[in-house]
């Protein structure tokens, strides 16, 4: 579909009316959740106010369930203001919401298809770390060591997940819930020296048949000082999950009553394998068939090492802040076309992988959260689903026409992420190459929102960055925004490529960035990439060569 721009300029001449009518109340009611924002009036832009890629698809499975209607992601972005979305769910028709059912009790239950692929690939790489999640944090005050483990006890029995081991019965994969697991905190004298070191030791390889796939240590460095280290595989978990950890944890921590969960995990498993075979998986399979016609190519970066048969996962991560200036404008240009920061972030990645590559057609992996169900919100486990952007970054389409076909995009795999990875590779009968990702060597990530402290009973309570030195891909871009600005992560692989190289992308990427602040309007073969330092040279060279 194409999609008009929404209007995400305010007219401030226009009184912003407070919610007229019931259906505006209640959908402003929805909009003040999902955007953790007090006042919403009819004339608000959804995107303006707080919205963006990833609290879309909250709105649209919200409002399924309390209006009995469903609006699509791309009829979310058509019409962006609370006072048009209420219009149309008053002449919509009805579409009757539906809860997840638990899962008939059963000694074992199918794994889901995420899980599967997790399984497989934890066989084949023996069980590294590839595929840990560890979280740190540091804990400055009084801590309560036995309230700690008494709290990770509570979580454990409250999230099955955590207590669910892996195995093959009969040629299948499964899951088997446990009653009962042993679980203890692992206390670590250590001080500032050593630190980084016992940390590092602490991230070890799990054993998927013995759960629960989650361990938790404290690190003793100082008087009012300690290290809270957090590990679980991703078979079991993912950012939604490990952000859930966390706050319920500091909701336990701070003697607040969670709501009792009313399904689990493999309850989802389940719905999400009967999905499957009904008319809306079919027509994703058909949409992403559709989208991945033709030839596949793999994204041909230069690199300065020669790629092995084996595939490598060391990796290293170097990182830069968008000039704030720079971050304003890029974002008025997103606002402007009716985009997102994460659509003219990916746009601009894929710009500068053209660059490098000199393809325009650009096929790279970039994760959804996979929770398009309201009753999904509270369940920890694996869910997020990476699926395959195509783009074509030609070198004659002004930059903005570009953002608006990455827009049409992105918006398309929102709609269709439900279709499993491993499923549509098996589709699509990609050739595996030895020491290659299939279809996607290079991945795209956005994070908005990122609290990193809190105050606990006693204590602050903050998550420090942790590099895992692990990269899954060649190449990931991992961009974060927050109130502290946009921050730039290139995750590489150290097998692949030298660090001097990602230093040069980091500076090339933050010139092309610059550039598209100051000409968003220019073709995308106009815009500028190339370090001042390099142009410099260029100069000189065509001077001696002239002379």
């Amino acid at each position: 579909k194409t999609l008009p721009k929404p209007d995400l300029e305010i007219d401030t001449d226009v009184e912003n009316e407070l919610p007229r009518n019931e259906i505006e109340k209640r959908l402003a009611g929805i909009w003040s959740e999902v955007l953790k924002v007090e006042q919403i009036g009819i004339n608000d832009n959804f995107f303006y106010i707080g919205g963006h890629s990833l609290k879309v698809s909250t709105l649209s499975y919200r409002i399924h369930k309390e209006f009995n209607t469903a609006m699509p992601i791309w009829k979310i972005f058509q019409l962006s203001t609370l006072k048009q979305q209420a219009e149309y769910i008053q002449g919509a028709s009805k579409n009757m919401y539906s809860d997840i059912e638990k899962a008939p009790k059963r000694d074992y239950y199918q794994a889901s298809p995420t899980q599967k692929r997790l399984f497989i690939l934890n066989q084949f790489e023996e069980s590294g770390t590839e595929y840990n999640m560890p979280v740190i944090i540091k804990l400055d005050g009084d801590l309560d060591t036995g309230k700690i483990e008494d709290i990770f006890r509570k979580l454990i029995k409250r999230h099955e997940v955590i207590r669910t081991s892996f195995e093959i019965i009969d040629g299948q994969i499964i899951q088997k819930i446990h009653e009962e697991i042993d679980f203890t905190i692992e206390y670590i004298k250590g001080d500032n020296k050593n630190e980084q070191n016992i940390i590092d030791k602490f991230i070890r390889p799990f054993d998927l048949s013995k759960p629960p796939l989650l361990r938790v240590a404290i690190l003793d460095s100082t008087e009012d000082n300690n290290i809270l280290m957090v590990d679980m595989h991703h078979i079991i978990s993912d950012d939604s999950s490990m952000k859930l950890l966390v706050a319920e944890f500091i909701q336990l921590y701070n003697d607040e009553i969670l709501e009792p969960l009313r399904i689990q995990y493999k309850d989802y498993a389940a719905w999400q394998n009967q999905m499957m075979y009904s008319e809306k998986m079919h027509a994703e399979r058909d949409y992403w068939l559709e989208v991945l016609n033709g030839e596949i190519q793999v994204i041909d970066l230069p690199i300065d090492m020669k790629r092995q048969l084996v595939k490598s996962y060391t990796g290293e991560t170097l990182s830069f802040m968008v000039n704030p200036e720079i971050a304003i404008r890029l974002e008025e240009i997103a606002s402007r076309e009716g985009a997102t920061v994460y659509m003219l972030f990916f746009a601009a990645f894929t710009v500068l992988l053209s660059k490098y590559s000199g393809q325009n057609d650009i096929i790279i992996g970039t994760p959804l959260s996979g929770r398009t169900h309201d009753n999904l919100e509270g369940i920890m486990g694996m869910f997020v689903n990476t699926l395959p952007l195509r783009s074509y970054p030609n070198d004659k389409k002004t930059f903005v026409e570009y953002l608006h076909e990455v827009k049409v995009g992105t918006v398309s795999m929102i709609e269709n992420q439900n279709y499993p990875l491993d499923i549509l590779l098996d589709d699509l009968k990609i050739k595996r190459e030895a020491g290659r990702n299939p279809l996607f060597d290079v991945l795209f990530t956005w994070q908005e929102e990122q609290i990193n402290q809190w105050k606990i009973e006693g204590a602050t309570y903050r998550v420090e960055p942790y590099y895992n030195k692990v990269a899954k891909f060649d190449l990931t871009l991992k961009g974060y925004k927050s109130e502290s600005g946009i921050k730039c992560d290139f995750e590489y692989n150290t097998q692949l490529f030298k660090v001097e190289t990602i230093e040069l992308m980091c500076e090339r990427f933050s010139t092309l960035l610059e550039s598209i602040s100051a000409k968003s309007t220019a073709q995308i073969y106009d815009l500028d990439w190339l370090t001042k330092f390099e142009k410099q040279l260029a100069v000189v060279e065509d001077i001696n060569f002239n002379f």
